[in-house]
């Protein structure tokens, strides 16, 4: 479970000179200078030990708090956000709490509850703002959450719970819609990035502390009087409750503002889907911004960890992601990023540079390329592929193929060095449920090179299996599909393997054939033919050095 203990991503000791050294040269000068480096606050700072009061100004980077309550029915006050939810934390995790601290707001008899503060500047292009919220129970008739304003305080983005909704809503230029974000008062870690100021838009992930569970949501920012870029937070209690002010309270805790400048060093220390810390906000944030290098604190998430973002994580600037390496002894129990047999793990764009080194792919599952898809520059070091499968095909009247590339699919530049792909399946092809024939199977159940390059260095490539062809529906008489060609590689680009031990690799079976329907008479049908290339099939420039070939087999007809 994460809690605001868990923020990484943060610059240390250097920024925090810089920082000094900035607010040095404010006083010395008696003029207003951007303090580099991130902006950060929470509920824990001294500056609260008073209480939360309007012109209350703790961390660094941030303007001070502007508190207005419409009546003694509302106010603010630093508490535990535990308390708002009927008695306990339910998963012991200190909801948004830092050291049992968070900033509360409460509201009643029609009473409105308002916290609003500054930025230093506009959130630019890669920026991205942090916060928790505990959102607690609502009466039907109000409401809590924030805004995001430009410099005339106009909204330009507001994400909140009606009290009348199970689930949380966003407005932003598109307009006001419903999330899948179901109510909760564990709390939500809530991630906000610019993702280009001229056109507005902007990427929200948005985690639920109660299990980690990822939501991301992509927009364009209300046009408003004073721009769209996002110069401040507003913060409100719309009378969430009648007469409790200890359920009914919405909490905010743990500000953070991370410009972009340039490339940066991000770090995983939380193995859940989403949050601060996660690999699926160090990708994205590293998307929005300029790239950037990854690494996991082992310590932290333990030298053998599956970690999974929810979905698929795209790689669309130049990265560097280390892991912590393989262990040779072992082809399980490897520090593996998994697809959970539901979607593929990684992609990477066009035109990027890509890193990978010292981890598992495993558990992909995608139309094409399982574990893997490739369209930029990659290198593998020292990576396993293994456990991946492509979709296989549909049935009916007019069946569709199995899916390529059960590891990785690849129309860019592929390096990979030592590690190996293994124990990976291309999709079965459908099954005809007419006269006509059934689909065929998937190529390469290892690795499809759809007109790229491949450079393989080192690497173990087998247990891999394409496709079988699909098998016709014996009440149908209908011809089988034949099976996938290329059990290990199948390749239309230059392919080069140097040092690589490729074995016990399956091309995919036919498909059997039907017959004609109980009492028609009619003939049996053809299966379909065995696929070829047990080890690789290749269209294009071979070359192979050093390597060895073991136990492959083309497919049987079916």
């Amino acid at each position: 479970m994460m809690n605001n203990k868990h923020i990484t991503i943060r610059q240390g000791t250097r920024l925090g000179v810089a920082l000094a050294l900035a607010l040095t040269a404010l006083l010395a000068l008696s003029m207003v200078v951007l303090a580099a480096g991130p902006a950060y606050d929470d509920a824990a700072d001294a500056a609260y030990n008073s209480g939360w009061a309007d012109g209350s100004n703790g961390g660094t980077g941030f303007g001070a708090w502007a508190l207005t309550a419409s009546s003694n029915d509302a106010g603010h006050y630093v508490g535990s956000s535990t308390d708002n939810n009927s008695g306990g934390d339910a998963n012991g995790d200190g909801d948004i709490d830092t050291n049992d601290k968070a900033w509360a707001m409460f509201a009643y008899n029609g009473a409105l509850a308002e916290a609003e503060r500054a930025f230093t500047t506009t959130m630019a292009t890669g920026d991205r703002f942090h916060l928790l919220m505990d959102s607690g129970d609502v009466i039907i008739t109000g409401s809590v959450g924030f805004k995001l304003q430009n410099t005339s305080d106009r909204e330009v983005f507001a994400f909140y719970l009606n009290g009348s909704d199970s689930t949380y809503t966003i407005k932003d230029a598109s307009g006001t819609f419903s999330t899948a974000i179901q109510a909760t008062d564990e709390g939500l870690d809530i991630t906000f990035i610019v993702t280009d100021t001229t056109t507005r838009h902007y990427q929200m992930i948005v985690a639920t502390l109660e299990d980690g569970t990822a939501y991301v949501y992509t927009g364009q920012l209300i046009s408003a009087i004073g721009g769209g870029n996002v110069a401040s937070i507003y913060m409100f209690n719309d009378t969430s409750g009648d007469t409790d002010t200890t359920n009914y309270v919405v909490f905010f805790n743990a500000l953070e503002l991370v410009p972009c400048d340039g490339p940066q060093d991000f770090v995983v220390t939380n193995a859940a889907q989403g949050g601060r810390g996660t690999l699926l906000n160090a990708v994205l944030s590293a998307n929005a911004c300029a790239g950037g290098t990854i690494t996991f604190d082992v310590g932290t998430l333990g030298s053998i960890a599956v970690l999974s973002a929810g979905m698929e994580l795209p790689i669309a600037r130049d990265l560097t992601i280390i892991g912590p390496g393989l262990d040779p002894n072992f082809w399980a129990d490897q520090f593996t990023l998994s697809g959970e047999d539901a979607y593929r793990v990684f992609s990477v764009g066009d035109g990027v540079t890509a890193t990978i080194s010292g981890l598992a792919i495993n558990d992909g599952y995608a139309p094409r390329g399982g574990g893997l898809f490739n369209a930029g520059n990659l290198t593998l070091d020292d990576v396993m592929v293994k456990d991946n499968a492509t979709h296989d095909g549909v049935d009916g009247p007019s069946p569709t193929a199995g899916g390529h590339g059960g590891g990785i699919y690849n129309t860019g530049r592929l390096t990979m060095l030592g590690g190996t792909i293994r124990n990976n399946r291309a999709g079965y092809g459908g099954v005809s449920s007419s006269a006509g024939s059934s689909a065929a199977g998937g190529r390469a159940g290892g690795l499809y090179n759809a007109g790229g390059r491949v450079t393989l260095t080192g690497v173990s490539i087998r247990d891999n299996m394409a496709g079988d062809g699909g098998s016709s529906d014996v009440s149908f008489s209908s011809v089988g599909g034949a099976g996938g060609s290329g059990g290990a590689i199948y390749s239309t680009g230059p392919l080069t393997l140097d040092d690589c031990q490729v074995a016990f690799n399956d091309a995919g079976y036919g498909g059997r054939g039907g017959r004609g329907a109980h009492g028609s008479g009619g003939a049996g049908k053809a299966g379909g033919a065995g696929g070829h290339g047990g080890a690789i099939y290749s269209y294009s420039t071979l070359t192979i050095t050093h390597s060895s070939f073991s136990s492959n087999d083309a497919g049987r007809g079916g």
